[in-house]
């Protein structure tokens, strides 16, 4: 039997007499009651959502003076409970009624009673502890002795240094040697050597270690090596990995380490990792998660910093993570993981941590923190599924703060995360009650994982939940209820069943093919869900044409130029799938693939690229010292503070400088000095005057030499953090910036070709990219020069116009002088025969006057009046064309058109 309900008595439009939680029918739908107000003139105000299929989960209002029916009764039904009846389910072993229950309960939440997990547990990191070499015990020893000692005081004033030591130490040589000069040259700018003297000999001693250090002089770098190749990450796989490490110059120097050691060679070792951090603006940041998460690109190692740890999607491609170096928060750790461990993750998530131990005694190493986290997060994850209300501080930069605070005052880890949540009060208080206390539960220790990264023992498994079904699994779940509602499901659908590993293939019938278009298009593609295909049916693998091997085709077919007409979304993913097909590494050697919009839509070309673009250049030779400095050089060296760069870096500078003018005067091309003395700041250096200057076929080029900054994380001091506490207004800065050895040129004038800038990057020093640069400064010159000589060309051309141009314009003057003179001459026989008519009337008169004075004076009038007109009259002389003066410039204007008469360039 099943329940139905039927509908009970009409609501009246006044009094309320419908609770929350009661079910009502307005408008032949079913809805449940939120809320019920009382409104001045139209009833009850009744807010309510949709349970019937067709309004499900809707929200809307109603006012019970308002709705009506038809026929005028009230509009709103309450839902008598007292009137359900029971009809009879004759389906098979009461399946319709079972499968409805079922689905109840399957979206029906757990208690927050239930300590039990209802999900397999997916978040155990396996931990790799490995012995340090002795390159770095040495290191070890030195932090444990001189800055973190066991008892006594540290060498250093400031309490919190020696930790950012630690982390550094922990993370990688390079990340140690970094806050490691910043801290060298953050003393020496106070300049009291009573003070600090003692800090910086252990800081020089610390960069005595570090310098010579190598990647095979890495325990960590081994390990981590040695897992990749486990994992399965190599030239001739698919396998993607995310890498987490706190610090920019680990990443940056695993990126140009790495995959060599994985045996990725040629363009494949420029393109197999890509590195992602804060020092990325968005677009890039934006690039690098695209590309790691598209089938079709080279990347397959993603080395990135904690930027990446909230709301990135790393999942589609990858289900393998390893934590290079541990954030010193649990909220932090939970974040990283759950890039890969999200919705529409098809791989179970694999969780590495590589955790380095040290053999001196008392030495600090990552057991003293990072491994101690890891259990209590493994922890976290067995009672509740989340970390973060152990410490009850719910922000990761907090969490960290607070933990290194403790470490300072001798507590443990644990310690520290029961004192912060203990201290924590007030809104956090309610939180850390709503999920629960982690020490609360009893579970036993995450099992010690081996090297070889594998998954975690289920011996210690967390306790599952005690989940009510009606059926034994989710397979027969399925199958009552495709049953149910297709009997002949083999038949109508084409159904069926992997033996192998379950998977389920059918024909979506018209219904579910409507909703699959909710999908997202690339994973439709992936998973070849359309209307003739077999939903969630992979056939076996088989050689795919790819996107850009179809664009190519495409482009071929229409002579290396098409464009993609339309609206929406379709349209707007050009972009990314060009820049996409451009970073496939399927693009011919020697063609370039290019994408822009235009008033037709977005045009996309595959075109040549330019030959100096692939010219081999020979390595321009930078001096050991400077023998004889050219001219330019000398007056830098003049200066007080040559280019206005610290002393550690004014001669590689210098020498640099040398030898890219020697390289370009090699070729033809001249220099000057410019404002050798300065360094301009920060916000002006693209409109700085050039320190030098180099000329190339009447092209000047400026150069400015710059030194790097390096930012690294603030360490505290006593007195911040005491103003800090007392105001609530002032800010600690989060960074500090001290010059790096690290020096970027910056280009000024002329058509750039390859770049504006070049700077030392880990794996290419500018002496590597001189060559480069002298290309740059001739590619320059030979554009001015092809800009000079097309400027003077069409100058040549443009006189050519104009003089055709005055040679028309004289001729159609002339033409013009003719016609007003044939004008003229029209006019003055018109006024002739005027006149002649007119003596002729005189004539006339004249006759008929008497003999007599008057009549002899009147024709000898007549007799001059008739010389006149025959005198006046154009045809007294037969017709010529007349004679055109020479015409003055002005006289041509009218004639010109958008021309001027006086020249070309006017």
């Amino acid at each position: 039997m099943t329940a139905q309900q039927s509908s009970g008595q009409p609501v009246p439009s006044t009094g309320t007499s419908l609770p929350p939680g009661a079910q009502i029918v307005v408008r032949d739908e079913e809805w449940l009651v939120k809320n019920v107000t009382r409104t001045d003139h139209h009833g009850d105000r009744i807010e309510a959502v949709g349970i019937s299929e067709f309004v499900r989960d809707q929200e809307a209002v109603f006012f019970t003076g308002l709705e009506r029916t038809r026929d005028g009764a009230p509009g709103i039904e309450l839902m008598d409970p007292a009137k359900t009846t029971l009809i009879s389910d004759d389906s098979p072993n009461f399946r319709r009624s079972r499968l409805f229950l079922e689905a109840i309960l399957r979206k029906t939440p757990l208690p927050q009673s239930e300590r039990g997990l209802a999900l397999a547990d997916s978040f155990l990191l396996d931990s790799l502890p490995y012995q340090q070499r002795p390159a770095q015990l040495a290191l070890s020893g030195q932090l444990a002795q001189v800055w973190l000692p066991a008892e006594g005081r540290s060498v250093s004033e400031v309490p919190l240094f020696p930790y950012t030591l630690l982390k550094s130490f922990l993370s990688s040589h390079a990340a140690l040697s970094s806050t490691v000069e910043t801290r060298i040259k953050t003393l020496e700018k106070k300049n009291d050597p009573d003070a600090t003297g003692a800090e910086l000999a252990a800081l020089q001693r610390l960069r005595e270690l570090t310098i010579g250090l190598a990647a095979q002089d890495s325990a960590k770098f081994t390990a981590l090596v040695e897992q990749l190749k486990a994992i399965g990450v190599g030239p001739r796989s698919e396998t993607r990995v995310v890498v987490f490490s706190e610090r920019v110059q680990t990443l940056e120097w695993l990126r140009s380490v790495v995959p060599a050691a994985l045996g990725f060679k040629g363009k494949a070792l420029e393109e197999a990792a890509r590195v992602m951090h804060g020092g990325l603006s968005d677009e890039q940041q934006m690039s690098c998660v695209e590309d790691f998460g598209l089938a079709d690109t080279p990347v397959r190692i993603l080395f990135t910093g904690d930027v990446a740890s909230e709301g990135v999607n790393l999942h589609r491609q990858c289900h393998q993570l390893i934590h290079y170096d541990v954030p010193w928060s649990l909220i932090r750790i939970e974040q990283r993981n759950g890039r890969i461990d999200r919705y529409g993750q098809v791989h179970k998530p694999q969780f590495r941590a590589l955790i380095l131990t040290s053999e001196v005694d008392g030495a600090k190493d990552d057991r003293t923190v990072a491994e101690r986290l890891l259990e209590r997060e493994d922890e976290a994850h067995r009672s509740l599924g989340t970390a973060e209300a152990v410490s009850g501080l719910y922000r990761a930069e907090a969490e960290e703060k607070s933990l290194i605070q403790d470490l300072l005052k001798g507590r443990t880890v644990d310690e520290s995360l029961q004192h912060t949540a203990d201290e924590a009060g007030g809104a956090d208080d309610f939180l850390a009650d709503f999920f629960a206390q982690v020490d609360d539960v009893s579970a036993e220790p995450a099992s010690e994982a081996s090297t070889s990264g594998s998954a975690p023992d289920d011996s210690s498994a967390p306790p599952k939940a005690h989940v009510p079904r009606l059926f034994t699994t989710t397979r027969e779940f399925v199958d009552e209820a495709v049953r149910e509602v297709f009997p002949d499901a083999q038949q109508s659908l084409g159904m069926d069943r992997d033996p192998e590993n379950g998977l389920i293939s059918f024909k979506p019938p018209a219904d579910l093919v409507h909703r699959l278009k909710a999908l997202p298009p690339d994973y439709r593609r992936e998973q070849r869900l359309s209307a003739g295909s077999r939903a969630k049916a992979k056939p076996p693998p088989q050689p795919r044409v790819t996107f850009t091997e179809q664009l190519l085709q495409e482009l071929a077919e229409a002579g290396g130029r098409i464009v993609k007409s339309g609206s929406g979304p379709d349209l707007e993913k050009w972009p990314s799938r060009v820049a996409a097909a451009r970073r496939s590494g399927r693009i011919p050697e020697t063609k370039e693939l290019y994408g822009g919009w235009c008033p037709g839509g977005y045009e996309i070309k595959l075109v040549d690229i330019p030959a100096w673009r692939l010219a081999v250049l020979a390595p321009v030779p930078v001096p050991s010292r400077l023998a004889r400095p050219h001219a330019v050089v000398r007056a830098m060296q003049n200066e007080q503070q040559p280019l206005g760069l610290t002393k550690p870096v004014q001669g590689r500078a210098l020498r640099l400088v040398q030898a890219l003018i020697i390289a370009a005067e090699a070729v033809g091309h001249s220099s000057s000095a410019g404002q050798t003395g300065f360094a301009p700041p920060s916000h002006r250096r693209r409109r700085a005057s050039p320190h030098f200057t180099i000329t190339a076929q009447g092209q000047t080029v400026g150069f400015l030499v710059l030194q790097e900054q390096d930012r690294t994380e603030h360490v505290a001091t006593e007195k911040e953090l005491t103003a800090a506490k007392k105001d609530s207004w002032v800010r600690i800065p989060r960074f500090d910036y001290t010059p790096s050895e690290r020096l970027r040129f910056i280009l000024s004038g002329g058509q750039p070709h390859r770049a504006s800038e070049w700077s030392d990057t880990p794996g290419r020093p500018l002496e590597d990219q001189l060559a480069e640069i002298a290309q740059e400064v001739t590619l320059r010159g030979e554009a001015a020069e092809r800009r000079r000589l097309d400027e003077i060309e069409a100058a040549r051309q443009k006189r050519i116009r104009w003089e055709a141009a005055m040679e028309e314009a004289r001729i159609r003057y002339a033409e013009a002088y003719r016609v007003r003179h044939f004008e003229a001459q029209e006019a003055a026989w018109r006024h002739a025969t005027r006149l002649t008519e007119y003596v002729s009337a005189v004539r006339a008169h004249v006759e008929a006057m008497l003999p007599g004075q008057a009549r002899t004076e009147a024709e000898a009038w007549i007799r001059w009046a008739t010389a006149t007109v025959e005198r006046l009259g154009p045809l007294s002389t037969p017709p010529r064309l007349p004679d055109v003066r020479e015409p003055r410039a002005d006289d041509l204007r009218p004639f010109l058109g958008h021309w001027n008469p006086y020249g070309p360039t006017y």
